[in-house]
């Protein structure tokens, strides 16, 4: 056992030398793999902490929005050492057979600035709902074929995949590989791209790779690919693996040395698993990413001002997820990568994730950088990455010690965010399985400075200490053992965080509430935030929104424990066309008014949700949910479903994907219970119907939706029987258009 001494002297790697406060080292040479382990050409195990920087709106590469020296700089103090760049094919190739260089000579810019860091490139073919046809980002325009059906784009994204039935028509010409505008299968245009892309950068320093294609979506049959512990094997096996095959032979082409990624379908975020089936190549990665149905609702909450679930409750979907992720590269072999995850400004969430990451031994990328870490400035450009600009809890949440390179094999690694302490197990057998490291042999340990302000102290057990005391890269050298543990504490010295701890008068006490948090603010938002109970129900949590230029307060969140739970209430659109989701209290909402704040005639005492936007904070005139005890009944069906006892609503001018709607998902959002997504919506407004998302926390489910529609009229309910033996995809009586005139 070794502990540090003042005298140790560092061991310098071969390459550039970074920055002095750079707690990242660079692999050698090129990085491949073996098994599910990335490795560089001295068979040192590479682990990947990283971030995304996405570009997807002309002109697409970073230093258009001002990425550069600084922000290299931070990633590297914050021992992040890959960046995923988002490579728009759109961009590469505007018009066909006409390829923009001069593009990618932007994005070559941005690889060598990293590597000089010793940050290395992800090239990220990135897509979101197919392309600029759909206003947003990936295929050109001149790819896109839709049969002349309607462009649903303004339900937005994700939405455009159940709803927009162009969007799906395009995915559905592309997987069939049908002749383009071009003349030529859609997949051969599209291997021409990656293929250009790869030759420009085989040589290049710096770079980890190609992923093919950001979560690719399987189209109209999206509705078989949502099954859990099953999958869609009959795209995965056969359209989907025939086109990685296509691809995977082209760009191997061009470029026989780097590592190229490919995805699942998008419902493995979800924590559905993937039978897709790719070539054989030795130099094959699987990227995947961590969005659970469960993990969803709460990002998608904190990012609007909803109440957010609790984040213990989602741990069990993220291990799913990664549990897919093993599984699949147990049986093919390939390296494997978390690409995406987070998408959050809840930081408890992101720590969670991270340390499900951590239990699992799995590299990850962060998204984003852009937003989540350095914020926007007026013009959409990044503001400078200096200390007034950057999210500190989010770049120290994300900032954390672990095993950059290893001389061995990683065991376990582990780090408590709240006590500082990390610990790391390696094996110096190498990761192929055959023959070890030599005594002496260095692994490079992360220790960020911005998570040990005060210093740390470091202790290794089988092996001894090559750097400096509080060096931002612990170097440890393996000893004549074949097992090396490693240990970090912070020093007594360092900051110290206090937490008020006492709760709101009339809230609940429970086990582990954390305490009022107030950040006052002289230019922008002010928020409260006080003492959120973990019993699956929010207990006296109270969020308020102080308008520093008018002073006008909006009450998020106040719930009560008498709440039936977290995620009961409405959604619909109001007069504003805004989103409104209003929980079970009384009150006076109004869908014909116009948006504003309401606590009249009871307050915002019980009001436990809110809108996400203009903001709308009121609450509903009655309960909601057929399971719920605030519940309205369900309407009984009458005749044919198109007499509900009021005149016939003019048919809308589009309806998609119309009645009898497959939007309808169906899957546990917990370990204990299970949530609901509705269907068969449509009507004038285009998103009509309130929808409740709730779970009594039983493995019976009763779990449903239920309302009055608001722009198509009638009465829809959707949900679950109740009856399931366990939680599934589209059960028995679900969705239940029970009144929809």
């Amino acid at each position: 056992m070794l502990v540090f001494a003042a005298s140790a002297a560092a061991v310098a790697h071969a390459s550039p030398a970074p920055p002095t406060n750079s707690a990242v080292v660079a692999p050698s040479g090129v990085v491949t793999h073996t098994g599910r382990w990335m490795i560089d050409e001295k068979g040192h195990v590479v682990i990947i902490h990283g971030v995304n920087m996405p570009t997807k709106e002309l002109p697409a590469y970073p230093a258009a929005l001002n990425f550069g020296e600084d922000d290299a700089t931070l990633l590297a103090a914050s021992g992040l050492n890959a960046v995923r760049l988002t490579v728009e094919r759109y961009a590469v190739e505007p018009k066909a057979g006409q390829f923009d260089d001069a593009y990618l000579g932007h994005v070559a810019d941005t690889i060598k600035l990293l590597a000089g860091h010793g940050i290395l490139s992800l090239i990220d073919f990135h897509q979101d709902s197919w392309g600029p046809t759909f206003y947003d980002n990936g295929f050109p325009d001149w790819m896109t074929m839709t049969d002349g059906l309607p462009n649903l784009y303004e339900v937005g994204f994700p939405a455009q995949y159940f709803l927009n039935p162009a969007l799906n028509r395009a995915f559905d010409h592309f997987w069939a590989n049908d002749i383009g505008p071009s003349g030529r299968g859609l997949q051969d245009d599209d291997a021409d791209i990656l293929a250009h892309v790869a030759k420009r950068f085989a040589r290049q320093r710096g770079v980890l790779g190609y992923e093919i294609m950001n979560e690719p979506w399987p189209g109209s049959q999206y509705p078989t690919c949502t099954v859990p512990e099953v999958g869609c094997p009959l795209f995965d096996q056969g359209a989907f693996s025939a086109y990685y095959a296509k691809v995977i032979a082209k760009i191997r082409t061009a470029d026989p040395n780097h590592l190229i990624w490919y995805e699942p379908v998008t419902t493995f975020n979800q924590g559905v698993p993937t039978s897709v089936t790719p070539p054989a190549d030795p130099k094959l990665g699987f990227a995947f990413h961590d969005y659970p149905l469960c993990g969803s609702i709460s990002d998608g909450a904190d990012q609007t001002g909803l109440p957010v679930p609790p984040t213990e409750a989602c741990a069990a979907n993220d291990s799913i997820v990664m549990g897919n992720a093993e599984a699949h590269a147990a049986a093919t072999g390939n390296a494997l990568l978390q690409t995406e995850f987070g998408a959050s400004t809840n930081i408890g969430r992101v720590t969670q994730q991270l340390d499900v990451s951590d239990q699992h031994t799995m590299p990850w990328m962060f998204w984003s950088y852009t937003r989540y870490v350095d914020p926007y400035a007026d013009d959409g450009t990044l503001l400078p990455a200096t200390p007034d600009n950057i999210n500190h809890p989010m770049l120290t949440a994300l900032a954390r010690p672990y095993p950059q390179l290893v001389s061995g094999t990683p065991m376990a690694w582990t780090f408590d965010a709240a006590t500082k302490d990390f610990s790391l197990q390696y094996s110096t057998t190498r990761a192929a399985g055959h023959g070890s490291f030599p005594r002496g042999a260095e692994t490079d340990i992360a220790v960020p400075a911005i998570q040990y302000p005060g210093g740390y102290t470091a202790t290794v057990t089988g092996g001894t200490i090559a750097s400096k005391p509080n060096s931002p890269v612990l170097r440890v050298r393996g000893g004549t053992e074949n097992s090396i543990t490693v240990t970090i504490a912070a020093t007594s010295g360092g900051e110290q965080t206090t937490t008020n701890s006492e709760c709101p008068a009339d809230a609940t006490s429970a086990a582990g509430v954390a305490g009022a948090d107030v950040k006052p603010s002289s230019s922008g938002p002010e928020t409260a935030t006080g003492c959120m109970g973990k019993t699956g129900v929010v207990d006296g949590t109270v969020n308020i929104y102080v308008d520093p230029s008018t002073g006008r307060e909006y009450v998020l969140q106040d719930g009560q424990s008498g709440n039936p739970n977290l995620l009961a209430g409405y959604l619909g659109v109001d007069s504003q066309h805004t989103l409104t989701l209003v929980g079970c209290a009384g009150g006076d909402y109004d869908p014909n008014r116009s948006d504003e704040w309401n606590q009249s005639p009871d307050g915002p005492q019980n009001n436990a949700m809110a809108s996400a936007g203009m903001g709308t904070f009121t609450a509903p005139s009655g309960p909601v949910g057929p399971t719920s005890p605030c519940s309205p009944p369900i309407v009984p069906a009458r005749g044919t479903g198109d007499s509900c006892g009021t005149p016939r609503d003019p048919s809308p001018s589009t309806v998609a994907p119309g009645n009898g709607s497959p939007l309808n998902a169906y899957t546990s959002g917990s370990p204990n219970g299970s949530t609901g997504i509705a269907g068969d919506f449509g009507g004038n407004d285009g998103a009509s119907g309130y929808l409740q998302v709730t779970s009594d926390g039983q493995r019976s489910g009763n779990i449903a939706t239920g309302g009055t529609s608001k722009g198509g009229g009638g009465t829809v309910a959707v949900g679950n029987d109740g009856n399931e033996a366990k939680d599934s995809w589209t059960p028995e009586g679900s969705p239940i258009a029970v009144c929809q005139d």
